[in-house]
């Protein structure tokens, strides 16, 4: 175990830690993908920053209801246009302690960590066939997704790692 706690610190600069309360897959990959958009090209910022901005219209399309989803919807875009965008600063130090200042600001996460799973869910029903065979607690995609993707504060498992993934080529 040492040599392992070793390799990591020679390997790693920093840790960062996250509160582990079910949302901490989705809390994780929201700051790694906006950490990846602000260092990116501004053809895969303006990419990602798409696949966030079109996300509220695939929703509607597949049910959700536009007010059920705005707010979260709307929080999730304003941060993803903040850094995909808007931001004009040279460094990427000055980017991640905004995006920490932003993510850590009483409800942003929730709101970005809940349309987060609705983006994810939204990818699992599209592709449901892909996905439904990995499925064994629900009949349909479309219920696995209602009772454990959408559902705040359920741990991620490796079908939601590989749906968010996918849905942003990452």
């Amino acid at each position: 175990m040492i040599n392992v706690v070793q390799k990591l610190a020679n390997t790693y600069k920093q840790i960062r830690q996250i509160r582990g309360d079910g949302n901490c897959f989705y809390r994780c990959f929201t700051f790694a993908l906006l950490q990846h958009v602000s260092l990116a090209s501004k053809q895969e910022r303006e990419r990602i920053y798409n696949i966030v901005e079109q996300s509220k219209d695939k929703l509607v399309k597949l049910g959700f209801p536009e007010f059920g989803i705005e707010f979260f919807y709307d929080s999730l875009v304003e941060i993803f246009k903040f850094v995909a965008i808007d931001n004009t600063s040279s460094t990427a130090d000055v980017s991640l302690k905004q995006i920490e200042q932003t993510l850590n600001e009483f409800g942003t996460t929730d709101s970005c960590i809940t349309q987060m799973r609705f983006i994810c869910s939204g990818h699992m029903r599209t592709n449901s066939a892909e996905y439904l065979p990995c499925i064994t607690s629900a009949p349909s995609v479309e219920l696995y997704c209602r009772q454990q993707t959408e559902v705040f504060g359920f741990e991620a498992e490796d079908i939601h790692i590989a749906a968010l993934c996918k849905e942003f080529s990452v």
